[in-house]
């Protein structure tokens, strides 16, 4: 079980990372993307959104459960904005991945999070 942990925190510190790097690479399309998905102060976000995406990466590599925690709380912020935007019927393209990805925000991209959730909690409660 302990490898597993170990893959699946690393994984996710990954995707994190990535997401953080391009979205700092980008931060008017992020800003943007922001924007439209009608989140509340979008330029601060934008700033701010890829510092915690690094602060969780770091804490899934040194300390997996914490930043399994840390990932799960975000997650569930990220989601909840997914959901948001499904339910208004509006067609939205979110910058989730920063300018590295696009895509229209669907059921697709709620899946992938409620995926991306259940490895998060599988490593906040089994991690060492």
């Amino acid at each position: 079980m302990d490898v597993a942990i170990t893959i699946g925190s690393w994984a996710l510190a990954a995707m994190f990372l990535w997401a953080a790097v391009a979205k700092t690479l980008d931060q008017d399309s992020t800003r943007e993307s922001f924007e439209t998905l009608g989140l509340v102060a979008p330029r601060l976000l934008s700033r701010l959104v890829p510092i915690v995406e690094v602060a969780i990466s770091a804490a899934l590599v040194f300390i997996p459960a914490w930043g399994g925690i840390g990932a799960f709380g975000l997650l569930v912020v990220f989601t909840a904005v997914l959901i948001g935007v499904l339910r208004s019927g509006r067609q939205v393209r979110c910058a989730c991945f920063g300018s590295a990805t696009n895509a229209v925000v669907s059921g697709v991209s709620v899946v992938r999070n409620f995926g991306l959730l259940i490895v998060a909690a599988v490593i906040a409660l089994w991690a060492p």
